[in-house]
């Protein structure tokens, strides 16, 4: 617009003439640029609204998604707790049984008479030994 006023002012040969004619072309095009500033500027304020609802929603999303992370980190946490207090137990069961002796009783019948025989095993019998 700046070039078109200055062509305008340039062409005119007198200061009168050349200032009447600026004056009629920014009558003429100002309000038509004054109108489109006007819906550059709401389609802008909408963008922008637009925009900022965008952002919310993602930042509800973001705090849910940080909610279920937090709980399944805690949901692993008790479960690794856990799951280490049953390796200890294991872990001491195992060593109890390791060092127990247990007396083992076998009784056989005979097929011909009534004698029951009975054997007692003191040591660690494995596999009838």
């Amino acid at each position: 617009m700046a070039l078109a006023v200055a062509g305008l002012a340039s062409e005119g040969g007198g200061g009168q003439d050349s200032s009447t004619a600026v004056t009629r072309y920014l009558i003429k095009h100002l309000p038509k640029q004054l109108t489109q500033l006007r819906n550059q500027k709401h389609e802008l304020e909408d963008k922008i609204t637009d925009l900022e609802q965008v952002i919310s929603e993602q930042r509800t999303q973001n705090a849910e998604y940080e909610r279920r992370a937090e709980l399944e980190r805690s949901r692993a946490r008790k479960l690794e707790d856990r799951l280490r207090e049953i390796e200890e137990k294991v872990t001491a069961s195992e060593a109890r049984i390791e060092n127990v002796t247990l007396p083992v009783t076998y009784k056989v019948s005979c097929l011909t008479g009534r004698l029951v025989m009975r054997l007692r095993c003191s040591g660690s019998c494995r596999g009838g030994h």
